[in-house]
């Protein structure tokens, strides 16, 4: 075969090939090689033969079979040139742009030797015609301008054997309240970077996202982030500005920030005085304020905002509220340390955690009767509803486990699944399809396939991660971990950690509005 293409190259070089009308470009890293006819040249073909181990991979190399034709080639006659290797004036891997093309054309070339039917079965190509003279190494300017062409057509279709590039983080803000620092870090996720850092009201603990409602309310649609302190003061920040606009005084102590869905309207728990205070969102003052009793643990506001509970530790009790009126509709007596409780969606049943035993209890809202004890093998602490309301997913902290409680049927649905130790907060996708666990213990995030049970990976991000947020595409987790005054940005398609940001000292709230920055 060497002997073959060295005597081609000859007569080629002594003048017996002409022009070269037609380029077929293969995009891979092989030495090409010019087929001609006589006088009538038929194409210019950069072509190889291709190792079995070579990867598969679109417009990659191509097979020549020989028909009827002997083992030993035989020699070209001199109005029947054949081949010799090109001679381009650039090199050939300046070609492999062809890489991001994906031009699939399927063809079968034959040329008669002869005789003898040589068939080219070439599978995927890229085809371009130009012309250029035998033995001279300029290239005319319709090539040139035809590399250009397709050279910025194929960059911009970004296609070909090349892995696609994922597209670029959407400009979201997270907001996180860190508490020993008392202030709230605003942080761009497009860039991964701090944008600002808002001083608020010492301790604060839970930062939370007004709904903007409708565009037609006095004032428009306002974006606002509200910061609870448990030292008894709201402060709204302006999304757009990132500054605090507003603070109110509640008192001593202030937690479990609530609203309503049209965002007009918001409710919060004064446990020092004993009060469940409504505030007025649009003049950002308070509207009414209930007093129950001292020792208030917690407070939850139905999905449709008409309903709410709150919980006494010292009495365990709890108390039903209708949420227009601020008026107190019934008190109920559950025999349990009310811990952490949840509404489902609907509104029809209120699920409280007892902090003192291995159960949680069920209350039928509308009919203020206690429906059921549910015994989950461990002391409770956490619950995570699907959005359906038909499970709830049940942490437990001291046992290091999960218990998936049947909401519809108030039953035990599955028995305690291994976590890691001391799960302190979950997150569950919208869809239902993945639940992630933050373990303080190790310092892990733990997803678990929700319908199955299953883990699906563990992820390290810290030392003791204690608060998620899913940002609204859910592509990315963000956890904050007050062991090292940092958010971790955790991948969820890819279950990896992405970067680690510092932010205030000791991080105890991250929440993502919808909303993104220009």
């Amino acid at each position: 075969m060497a002997q073959w293409l060295n005597r081609a190259k000859q007569s080629a070089v002594d003048g017996r090939a002409s022009l070269i009308p037609e380029i077929a470009l293969n995009w891979c890293n092989y030495p090409p090689y010019i087929k001609t006819r006589g006088t009538n040249p038929t194409s210019l073909l950069l072509s190889t033969k291709l190792s079995r181990n070579e990867p598969k991979c679109a417009g990659r190399g191509s097979r020549f079979e020989a028909r009827n034709a002997p083992r030993s080639f035989p020699q070209p006659k001199a109005t029947n040139s054949w081949s010799w290797k090109a001679n381009f004036p650039f090199p050939v891997s300046s070609f492999h742009f062809l890489r991001w093309a994906k031009t699939r054309f399927k063809a079968t070339k034959s040329l008669k030797t002869n005789g003898n039917r040589l068939v080219s079965k070439p599978t995927q190509w890229c085809w371009l015609s130009a012309r250029a003279k035998t033995g001279s190494k300029s290239v005319s300017f319709w090539l040139k301008l035809g590399f250009v062409v397709v050279f910025s057509a194929c960059s911009l279709a970004n296609t070909g054997c090349r892995k696609r590039l994922d597209p670029p983080p959407k400009p979201f803000t997270a907001f996180v309240a860190s508490r020993k620092s008392g202030t709230v870090t605003a942080v761009d996720l497009a860039n991964f970077r701090v944008a600002a850092t808002i001083p608020v009201a010492p301790q604060p603990d839970q930062v939370a996202v007004r709904p903007e409602g409708p565009a037609s309310s006095p004032k428009g649609r306002i974006r606002e982030i509200y910061v609870v302190s448990a030292s008894g003061r709201v402060s709204a920040i302006n999304f757009s500005s990132l500054k605090v606009t507003g603070v109110l005084n509640l008192g001593r102590s202030a937690q479990d920030l609530a609203f309503q869905p049209a965002g007009h309207r918001a409710y919060v728990l004064a446990p020092d005085a004993g009060d469940v205070i409504a505030l007025d969102c649009d003049s950002f003052r308070v509207a009414a304020r209930l007093h129950l009793s001292t020792g208030l643990s917690g407070l939850a506001l139905a999905t449709d905002g008409k309903t709410l509970v709150a919980a006494n530790g010292a009495n365990q009790k709890l108390y039903v509220i209708g949420a227009d009126a601020m008026k107190l509709l019934d008190e109920l007596e559950i025999n349990a340390i009310p811990g952490q409780m949840g509404i489902v969606p609907g509104g029809s049943k209120v699920y409280v955690v007892d902090a003192g035993e291995r159960e949680i209890t069920a209350v039928d809202l509308p009919k203020r009767v206690l429906l059921a004890n549910l015994d989950t093998n461990s002391v409770p602490s956490t619950l995570v509803f699907k959005p359906d309301g038909g499970e709830i997913f049940v942490l437990s902290a001291q046992g290091s486990n999960l218990t998936v409680v049947d909401a519809f049927h108030d039953d035990v649905e599955q028995s305690p699944l291994t976590t890691g130790p001391n799960p302190v907060a979950a997150v569950l996708r919208a869809d239902a399809s993945v639940l992630y666990i933050a373990t303080a213990g190790d310092g892990n995030i733990m997803a678990l396939d929700a319908p199955d049970r299953q883990p699906l990976a563990y992820v390290h991000v810290g030392i003791r991660p204690s608060a998620l947020a899913l940002t609204p595409d859910e592509r990315y987790l963000l956890v904050g971990d007050p062991g090292s005054s940092s958010i971790a940005v955790v991948r969820t398609d890819r279950n990896t950690l992405v970067t680690t940001i510092p932010v205030g000292e000791e991080p105890m709230s991250v929440v993502v509005p919808e909303w993104q920055r220009k």
